[in-house]
């Protein structure tokens, strides 16, 4: 098999899904390795490193995807890249399919075959290429709303959801006061020996969250809900009692999803706006800031799964791991689980 490794096109994605050592692995377990020129350079992995791991190194994308039977990203392709792919070639990724009509059609109008990085599931229901992620953009989430709160104390913090993001970032709280609302019960009980004794933990719906976002100094969310919403965890009013210079980071990066305010998304480069005085980030792919240490992350977790389908084949390989089944979203064009279709990083 020829697995073809893209540099990312996305503002500010500077992620590479696979690091020399893992591209490695592969070339001495017999599989070709071909890579688009400076694809890990801005997380800090250079080319040459890639070629004395085995890596073949191309000059462009179009020269990767022609040798390509499986292709490797971090985020979904844009529509500058739809041209260079090839019909029925294979895809592992980011795909969010659910967020990106445009990128739908792509894979169902070219007989992609593509799975999902987010919706690789286990059999005991977890998630192990999104974990790593989602680990990482809570822990930035509160050092981001530290650095945007400036000269305000940070006091009190209100987090959203209570899966993998929250509870990072209720880990990193340090000495602020918090409180997590959470929609399942059974995770808040799970959550009650893992978290600090001064996390306090709500069910949702509560009559408590309104008033405690509008007293917070820092709102995370990191709950999932439908873009266009009609209803919100956080609403415009709550918003509008928030104190001047609050901050609200919405690790989700829903438009009008849990938190109504969230009007438009934000990049690394523009990444806050402001509405009612009250700072709003807004930017979809977090862990970027933090490349390096993402990449690494992403390609450990990656690599037992792209090692399988290199092994395999893709068919066999699915045959094979009930894990890679679950994130298949579609098969020579044909949408396949639904599942992974609506699962959001």
């Amino acid at each position: 098999m020829n697995i073809g490794i893209l540099k990312e096109t996305q503002s500010g994605e500077h992620r590479i899904a696979l690091l020399p050592e893992a591209a490695g692995a592969l070339v001495a377990a017999g599989a070709a390795v071909t890579m688009e020129k400076d694809a890990g350079a801005k997380a800090g992995f250079s080319d040459a490193s890639f070629v004395q791991a085995g890596v073949a190194v191309r000059p462009d994308a179009a020269a990767v995807l022609r040798a390509a039977d499986l292709v490797i990203k971090v985020k979904g392709p844009t529509p500058a890249e739809f041209d260079a792919f090839l019909d029925g070639q294979a895809l592992f990724c980011f795909l969010t399919a659910a967020k990106r009509p445009e990128l739908v059609d792509f894979l169902l109008r070219r007989r992609i075959t593509a799975l999902a990085f987010e919706a690789v599931q286990t059999e005991d229901g977890r998630f192990p290429l999104l974990a790593p992620m989602s680990t990482l953009a809570g822990r930035l989430a509160m050092s981001i709303g530290r650095d945007l709160l400036r000269d305000i104390d940070l006091r009190r913090v209100v987090i959203l959801g209570g899966g993998t993001a929250g509870t990072a970032a209720a880990l990193a709280a340090g000495s602020a006061e918090v409180d997590l609302f959470e929609i399942d019960t059974a995770r808040l009980r799970r959550l009650r020996p893992i978290l600090p004794s001064g996390v306090a933990l709500h069910p949702v719906p509560s009559p408590l969250l309104t008033e405690t976002v509008a007293s917070a100094d820092l709102v995370i969310n990191t709950a999932t809900v439908p873009p266009g919403s009609r209803t919100h965890l956080v609403d415009r009013a709550t918003v509008a009692r928030m104190r001047p210079g609050r901050v609200i980071v919405d690790v989700s990066a829903t438009i009008g999803g849990a938190v109504e305010t969230i009007h438009r998304l934000t990049t690394h480069e523009d990444p806050v706006f402001t509405v009612d005085s009250v700072l709003h980030y807004a930017v979809p792919n977090i862990p970027a800031i933090a490349a390096g240490d993402a990449s690494r992350a992403l390609s450990q977790a990656l690599l037992p799964y792209v090692r399988t389908l290199a092994r395999h084949g893709l068919p066999r390989a699915l045959e094979r791991c009930a894990d890679l089944r679950r994130a298949l979203v579609c098969r020579d064009g044909e949408p396949m689980n639904r599942s992974a279709w609506d699962t959001r990083p």
